[in-house]
């Protein structure tokens, strides 16, 4: 068993980082995702850090993912 970044978190990151696309479209969605972005990194956090302390397998090819 191992754990993958989930897929929206993914989304979002490509979303916030993509230069190509115009500059008010990406203040757009930084400010409706913000939120959302930060409650999925802190309850993923709390997962990864849980993963890490039991299985070290998982918790070594999690941290690869990231």
């Amino acid at each position: 068993m191992f754990l993958k970044v989930p897929y929206k978190i993914k989304l979002y990151h490509e979303m916030l980082t993509n230069k190509t696309e115009h500059n008010g479209i990406r203040q757009y969605f930084m400010q409706i995702i913000s939120k959302k972005i930060k409650f999925l990194f802190k309850t993923y956090k709390k997962m990864m850090s849980k993963a890490l302390k039991t299985l070290d397998t998982s918790g070594l090819l999690l941290r690869d993912a990231l």
